[in-house]
């Protein structure tokens, strides 16, 4: 209501103004219109697979409400316009070849279409090509020659550049050798001048050496004096700078006297005492005579104060002068001694110009002393002075004469300098010139050998580079549309189909085009190699498609060879992987699409998600500058280096066109020869070890050399590219390239080293090829079987494990020296015991197994190679079969070991040490076995062949006469039919030679004849020839033993077993369970049955058992289709780690149709496959049988004499009816129901013993209870199984003749060709059963030899058709499509179908109801069935012709019914309506228009038949009961007490001329297991080959069931069809009719019998298949 109102809101004001009432209801109205009007839908789906179809069908208004518009293949000229515009404006070179490269786009499109429909009816792979595929080629030719042109183009500039570097050092070598013999004439020159003036200069410098000698000695006196008169001077200084002080603090006297100070000094008249005593003193200082020195003489002295002053700051320059007297300071000294004077303080308390003149006069002769000191040292100066000048200028004359010479002598120098620099320029330049001439001789010797090769590759480069168009072209292709394709269809499609085309038109390329050689070269294939690539052809053309595909790769790898190089590849890329079912998938895809790392997704299944779409098709988005891609719901940067690889390891997967449109598909699956190669290391690590360490070591030098080498030459070519100026000149380059040149020497030197080398290694590793090229045959061979079923999945890892496991069990290996083992021994014999121990352990290590004595090593004689080596293969075949039978339904065992013995004895039955392989075969025989070729056109056969060869067997043999050793087979036919008339009809013709010469062909010739003329003994002969020159042990299959099958299992690998009818595994696993004490009771063995909610607790259990340890077995595990993705994870996650004692055992029912996958390959890989299918051999289920049980057990019966042959006859008996099931419904009526198993035989056997031993004791006596025994076998533990009336009976008669007293009488055949046995122990029972046992023959089982004809028939028909199919030799028809072929069909039988019955008529003319007879009932009843039954058809006729035609639908019921006439089969609802029948669409066509035309007939004279067709009846049961209605009413006896008594007549189906006055004739009926002998009147045992022949016409009468015959006769079952019993109770079972047996007969609660036709299992048919 919300949604609608939002709406009407949204809707309202436009719906007004288009005049739509203003309500919701009329709004909602216009807005669905306007939708209708405006919405448009686009729908795409894929032609390919159920999916369109499907929705189709539930969804009809996909079709009816939308307009179709189907797109069809790109016609060839749509290809040929879309290559033309793309190529238009490519520089291709001629415009002829322009055009063939055009048209080469759609011809090699078409060429891969036809390749992918052969390739999957031989391989059954599918490969689509679409319009991208196509485009992609067009885009990656264009890329990819622009490339190599710009690649070719720099490379031969390179070199080019190269050559001109060299070729200009060469020619400069010349020039350089002249100009340094010029230059070494004018060296001498100058050296000569030089030495000219070198010997003036000499002389000159001699002379000025004396005199600057002598100015040296002069100058070292003059120095003397100095230092001496710098001594004094600073002597002097030093006391005159102590005087200063004194000084200045008299100056500082001085100036604290003022006039002031003074005046009132003088004016005194009387001084204060001792103040008359300073002036005193200043007056004797200034020289005045003591007389002189009173007051007055003082005041005198100051009248003038400003002269007074002046004349005592005098005093000093006096005492400076020397000019104060030493008197006058002496008088002056007692008055400065006294001590009013010489303390200032004192002398200022009395006057401060008395204190001042008083500090004047101390310090004034203070300085006086230190004058008067430092005068003598002032003379003595003065006299150092002088002395020092006078030196000086005697000095100065010496140094000028110096001066004078030294100028001179530098005139002289400089011109010696000048010629010496002259000289040394000129000497400089020579050896400039040398050098450079050394170094350009160097690099000529360097790289003068690259020259040459140089330009040989510039010139072939200029010359590929016009080839480049066909090469690319070729290369293109290759990449884009070879990658899903096998080895041979990629020769087919390059060699076989583009090359010849390419030629034909001549467009340009190499003469032998190799698409590797453009795409990649051998360094780059050596770092492959190193990464872990495999270094055969097929692996290294995978990883070039991988590497440079436009689209991303999508390995097909189930082998994970192919993913082990990716991760070690991308590593270095950060490589991501993840899974699609992984939770953090988006964001790891996000995180690497923003990095630029690389993603893979692994284990993908056959659909891709549609999330990571847009990835995979590289929708990249641009905005701005950078593109962004859309990851859910968000849009993520597209980093430039991102790269996704998607891996699958699914064997076949078929993915849809617009999955392979976005991706390249490459087919990672190993090759043989690949494989090969691989074993080989694998064998020689065995049985060599010391050759395969030094060939890997070997293979990973040479790859690294190779890339080393190509680095290097690159790295020579980029710095004589780089190079600026003379290079000559640059001693570092020329340096380095020398380095790099002699690295490169001495690591070709090391390549041809190490190639010598690896010729020796080969030579001895080559001696084991044999043995590795038989395991890659048989690995290959393994792979095909999947083709029969799904089921046959082996992983390569599984089949390398049982090919090491043959090796160790092939007997003693090789001990012979290593190739490095002598010297080692040598080397041993040194007295470190630490190095002898470490050689010795080498020793070891290469397989020199030695004894040590004295530290000598000797080594053991060697072994016989060749005996070796057939050991090892041997061991190999016989471990790879028994691996593989054990997995193998039954049907197909004689198909695998067929398959790999013609493989082997066609290439190299006897391998030996030569790698040259002889077939043992001619291929033209083994084709005509596989085929069965048949001239459909042979020459008449003369009368004598007619009369016992049919015109099939006719035309085989004319098919063989094609083959060489049989040219003239048909005229030595004719020439002597008698003898091959008898050898055509012996019982087991290919226990005897065949007729003349033909007894000296091959065995195989002989089988080969076989199939021409016996098909139904093929299979023996190959079983005999397989027997003789294989072993037996390849057709004698082993005894089921969980024990063995337990020993190869490991918490890594499941056991997967085949569900069966009446299987029970846990029983067979029970024995291993109790001994390993695994049980449900103490927790370590789950048994979870798999249904409806059982998922969490099976992935529990796994869980708890995987960490902790435990067995889980999880049974039929095929119910759960969607679980079992999550099981193949889990089963992964055992394989990176679980618990040494977990171990997973599954269960699984085959699926019903073969080619169903119900089971992931990865389970089946990776899991030991158990088929413990009930035997069908007599042999297998009677040695089965017996080891069921042991010595102990029979110990276990008191009564010794009576058990064993009790037990054996049991044995037997489980063997007969379980053997018996092979023979089809001749065997058992309901054979493909019944499963008897070990259990029933084990519980009978431990009923005989508890009966036996109730008989000990005080019963010792008492008989076997026979009687007993056959009740509880028959009726209630075999018969408990048994639905079916008549094979209850079987099983009955069986114990009745096995389980009797006679069993212990010496000679007393058990069943035909076996005797009893009466004592011995186990062991002896089991070689009586092993070695007496005769061999395999339906008289066995109590059958004629003819009921082997039709199971032989059928197997040599089956085996044949499944080897050509396993082959991949199997061809489709071409011709019409399905839909044509069936609308011709609906024609056809619309046509021929008549008009319904007139029932209305045929009443009318019966009149009333008294005269309705139960024979008319009949009619009637009849007649209505088929008009419904012809309503039907040609209702379903009528409308599957509207469907063709396009006028219906079609539902899923005409699809159904589509499918069953295309396939000859007969349409459900027609067969519904109709009768049981086994016949094939046309041939029951026709047997319905004879039906009609017999009632059609009847129903005009309303008179029945003189003979009725009873099995031209629908209900023949019905005829029956009116046969015994009719008599009973003419003789008035009860219907309750009649019964059918069968009369058999000698009369043919046509010879009847009337019906019989009582009864009935009737005819139609054929007789299997027996014949009917019209001479004798009774049964007799059938002729040879005659299978179902007619029975007469049989009167068919009702008698009172009192007058029954009780003996004389065999109650034999009437069925409709050869199927007796199955499908809706009570099966095709009518009646039972009463044959005449002159055998003795019984009487049971089974009726009245002969155990002969009973075991020979007769019965009467109303059809033949």
């Amino acid at each position: 209501a919300d949604e609608v109102d939002t709406i009407y809101n949204s809707v309202r004001s436009e719906g007004k103004a288009e005049g739509v009432q203003d309500a919701k209801d009329p709004m909602y109205d216009f807005f669905i219109s306007k939708i209708k009007r405006n919405l448009h839908v686009c729908l795409c789906f894929s032609p390919v697979g159920e999916a369109f179809r499907r929705r189709a069908s539930r969804f009809p208004s996909l079709i009816n409400c939308s307009v179709i518009d189907w797109f069809q293949p790109w016609p060839e000229n749509a290809l040929l316009d879309v290559a033309k515009r793309f190529l238009g404006d490519m520089e291709l070179g001629k415009p002829e070849t322009k055009e063939a490269i055009t048209t080469f786009m759609p011809f090699s499109f078409g060429a891969v279409n036809n390749a992918s429909q052969e390739y999957l009816t031989q391989e059954k792979r599918y490969n689509y090509t679409t319009p991208k595929s196509f485009l992609e080629l067009i885009y990656l030719y264009k890329n990819m020659l622009g490339t190599k042109r710009s690649q070719l183009e720099g490379n031969i500039n390179r070199l080019s550049n190269g050559l001109t570097k060299l070729e200009t050092t060469s020619k400069d070598v010349a020039v350089l050798m002249d100009q340094v013999q010029v230059k070494s004439v004018e060296v001498e020159e100058a050296a000569r001048k030089a030495d000219e003036v070198a010997e003036v200069v000499g002389g000159e410098k001699a002379k000025v050496e004396v005199a600057a000698s002598a100015a040296g000695e002069e100058a070292a006196k003059t120095a003397v004096i100095a230092e001496n008169a710098s001594k004094m001077q600073a002597d002097c200084e030093r006391d005159l700078a102590a005087a200063i002080p004194a000084v200045e603090k008299a100056e500082a006297a001085l100036d604290t006297l003022n006039k002031k100070d003074l005046g009132e000094l003088k004016s005194l008249a009387k001084p204060p005492a001792g103040v008359d005593d300073v002036t005193a003193a200043v007056l004797a200082i200034r020289g005045e005579p003591p007389k002189n020195r009173d007051w007055n003489a003082a005041k005198n002295m100051m009248k003038d104060v400003n002269k007074f002053i002046d004349d005592l700051k005098g005093l000093k320059g006096l005492i400076d002068n020397s000019q104060l007297s030493a008197k006058a300071v002496d008088g002056a000294r007692p008055y400065l001694a006294l001590e009013h004077v010489s303390n200032l303080e004192i002398m200022k308390k009395k006057s401060n110009a008395a204190a001042g003149l008083c500090d004047f006069l101390l310090n004034i002769v203070v300085y006086y002393d230190i004058v008067v000191t430092v005068e003598p040292k002032r003379n003595a100066l003065k006299q150092a002075q002088q002395e020092l000048a006078d030196a000086n200028q005697k000095l100065e004359e010496v140094n000028a004469h110096v001066a004078d010479l030294q100028s001179k002598l530098e005139t002289l120098i400089a011109e010696y300098d000048k010629v010496v620099a002259e000289k040394n320029a000129v000497v400089a330049e020579g050896e400039k010139l040398q050098n450079k001439l050394a170094l350009a001789q160097r690099l000529m010797n360097a790289l003068g050998s690259e020259q040459e090769r140089w330009a040989v590759n510039v010139q072939q480069m200029k010359e590929d580079a016009n080839l480049l168009p066909g090469d690319v072209l070729m290369a293109s292709a290759f990449v884009s549309y070879v990658g899903c394709f096998s080895k041979k269809f990629r020769g087919i499609l390059l060699d076989d189909c583009m090359l010849p085309y390419v030629k034909k038109n001549q467009i340009p390329m190499s003469e032998n085009p190799d698409p590797l050689l453009i795409l990649t070269d051998t360094a780059q294939i050596a770092s492959w190699n190193s990464e872990g690539l495999p270094s055969d052809r097929v692996s290294i053309e995978n990883g070039a498609i991988t590497t440079y595909a436009e689209r991303w790769p999508l390995m097909i790898d189930p082998q994970l060879q192919g993913i082990v190089w990716v991760k070690e590849k991308e590593s270095k890329n950060n490589l991501q992987i993840t899974r699609l079912t992984n939770k953090k998938m988006l964001s790891t895809m996000e995180k690497a699409l923003e990095t630029g790392a690389s993603v893979m997704i692994e284990n993908l299944q056959e659909a891709l998600d549609a999330v990571i779409g847009p990835i995979v098709g590289r929708q990249k988005i641009k905005k701005g500058r950078n593109f962004f891609v859309k990851v859910g719901d968000k849009e993520v940067e597209y980093h430039p280096n991102f790269k996704l690889i998607l891996h699958t390891k699914l064997a076949n997967p078929h993915y849809p066109p617009e999955v392979q449109a976005e991706c390249t598909l490459i087919n990672f699956m190993v090759t043989e020869d690949g494989l090969e190669d691989q074993l080989l290391a694998k064998v020689v690590t065995k049985e060599r070890p010391d050759l395969e360490e030094e060939k890997s070591v070997l293979i990973k030098q040479q790859n690294q050399f190779t890339v080393k080498l190509k680095e290097l030459e690159d790295d020579l070519l980029r710095k004589l590219a780089e190079a600026e100026g003379d290079i000559t000149e640059d001693v570092e380059l020329i340096e380095s390239l020398e380095d790099a040149k002699r690295m490169s020497n001495e690591i070709s030197e090391k390549v041809v080293i190490a190639k010598e080398t690896e010729i020796t290694i080969n030579k001895a590793r080559e001696d084991y090829r044999g043995v590795a090229n038989r395991g890659a045959l048989l690995f290959f061979a393994l792979g095909e079987l999947f083709k029969v079923h799904t089921f046959y999945h082996y992983s390569l890892a599984a089949f390398t494990a049982v090919f090491l496991k043959a090796i160790d069990l092939a007997g003693k290996k090789h001990t012979g020296d290593g190739m490095h083992v002598p010297r080692l021994i040598e080397e041993s014999k040194g007295k470190n015991p630490f190095k002898r121990f470490r050689h010795v352990a080498m020793l070891v290590k290469a397989g020199l197994k030695g004894v040590l004595e004295n530290g000598e090593v000797a080594p053991p004689a060697e072994i016989n190679l060749p005996v070796r080596l057939k050991e090892l293969t041997y061991s190999i075949t016989y471990q790879v079969y028994n691996f593989t039978r054990r997995g193998l339904f039954d049907e197909h065992k004689l198909l695998f070991v067929t398959s790999i013995f013609l493989k082997i004895l066609l290439r190299n039955p006897d391998v030996s040490t030569s790698t040259e392989y002889t077939g043992a075969l001619d291929a033209a025989e083994v084709a005509y076995m596989t085929r069965g070729t048949k001239n459909m056109n042979p020459p008449t056969m003369n009368v004598e062949l007619g009369t016992f060869l049919s015109e099939n067997v006719w035309q085989s043999i004319c098919g063989l006469v094609e083959v060489g050793a049989f040219t003239k087979l048909t005229a030595d036919m004719e020439a002597s039919p008698k003898l091959w008339d008898e050898w055509m009809k012996l019982e087991a013709p290919e226990t005897k030679d065949p007729p003349g010469d033909y007894a000296q062909l091959t065995t195989f010739q002989k089988v080969c004849l076989l199939r021409a003329m016996r098909p139904d003994r093929v299979t023996a002969g190959l079983r005999n020839m397989i027997h003789s020159d294989f072993g037996k042990m390849f057709i004698d299959e082993e005894a089921f033993n969980i024990f063995s099958i337990y020993r190869e299992s490991a918490p890594q690998t499941a056991m997967f077993f085949y569900l069966f009818p009446g299987a029970d595994i846990v029983g067979d696993i029970d024995p291993l369970l109790k001994k390993k004490g695994f049980t449900i009771d103490n927790g370590q063995f789950v048994n979870i049955s798999m249904g409806q909610g059982q998922e969490p607790v099976a992935e529990e259990a796994l869980d708890r058992c995987m960490k902790e340890g435990g067995w889980v077995f999880l049974q039929n595990i095929h119910l759960m289709s969607m679980w079992v993705k999550a099981l193949e994870r889990k089963l992964e996650q055992s394989q990176e780690g679980a618990h040494p004692d977990f171990r997973c055992f599954l269960s699984s029912e085959p699926p019903p149709l073969p080619t169903q996958q119900t089971i992931p390959e990865a389970i089946l890989q990776n899991s030991i496959k158990v088929s413990n299918q009930p035997a069908q051999s007599l042999r297998a289920n009677l040695l089965r049988a017996w080891q069921a049980f042991d010595q102990g057990f029979i110990d276990k019966c008191q009564r010794k004499a009576d058990f064993p042959g009790v037990l054996l006859a049991l044995s037997c008996f489980h063997a007969l009816v379980n053997g018996r099931r092979k023979f089809g419904f001749i065997g058992w009526s309901c054979s493909n129901i019944y499963g008897f198993t070990m259990g029933d035989l084990q519980q009978c056997a431990q009923v005989a013993i508890n009966m036996l031993n109730a008989r000990t004791g005080p019963r010792a006596a008492d008989p076997v209870p026979f009687a007993d025994l056959k009740y509880i076998f028959g009726e209630i533990m075999y018969g408990g199984h048994i639905t079916d009336k008549w094979d209850r009976r079987t099983c009955v008669t069986y114990l009745e003749t096995l389980i009797v007293p006679e069993l212990y009488e010496e000679g007393h055949e058990l069943f035909e060709g076996f005797k009893s046995k009466t004592k011995g122990t186990w062991q002896d029972f089991l070689d009586h059963i092993d070695f007496n046992l005769p061999p395999e023959n339906p008289t066995a089982f109590g059958l004629h030899p003819n009921a082997d004809i039709s199971y032989l028939q059928n197997e040599q028909a089956s085996l044949f058709a499944q080897l050509i199919e396993i082959s991949g030799g199997g061809g489709g028809a071409a011709g019409q499509s399905k839909e044509a072929v069936i609308e011709k069909m609906v024609v056809d039988f619309l046509e021929r179908l008549p008009d319904d019955f007139n029932m209305f008529d045929i009443k009318s003319r019966i009149g009333p109801s008294e005269n309705i007879t139960p024979y008319l009932v009949v009619l009637l009843q009849e007649c209505e069935k088929m008009n419904g039954l012809l309503g039907l058809i040609r209702k379903s006729l009528l409308d599957l012709q509207l469907g063709l035609q396009g006028a219906l639908n079609i539902s899923d019921m005409m699809d159904q019914q589509m499918n069953s006439m295309f396939l000859d089969r007969i349409p459900a609802i027609w067969e519904k309506a109709a009768w049981r029948t086994l016949k094939t669409l046309p041939v029951w066509f026709a047997d319905l228009l004879e039906r009609i035309d017999q009632f059609q007939k009847w129903q005009e004279s309303l008179k029945m038949p003189p003979s009725v067709w009873l099995s031209g009846t629908a209900n023949p049961m019905a005829f029956v009961t009116a046969v015994m209605q009719t008599t009973a009413r003419a003789y008035q006896w009860p219907l309750d007490d009649v019964e059918t008594f069968t009369d058999i007549t000698k009369m043919d189906w046509e010879d009847a001329t009337a019906q019989p006055e009582e009864g009935a004739y009737i005819h139609g009926l054929y007789i299997e297991g027996a014949r009917w002998d019209r001479d004798l009147g009774e049964l007799q045992d059938s002729i040879l080959r005659d299978l179902a022949p007619q029975m007469p016409i049989i009167h068919l009468k009702a008698i009172p069931t009192k007058e029954r015959r009780m003996t004389g006769y065999y109650d034999c079952p009437v069925y409709y069809v050869s199927q007796r019993g199955g499908g809706n109770p009570p099966g095709s079972y009518v009646f039972f009719g009463q044959l005449r047996t002159s055998d003795k007969t019984v009487v049971t609660l089974y009726g009245i019998y002969s155990y002969k036709w009973v075991l020979a299992g007769v019965g009467i048919l109303m059809q033949v298949d």
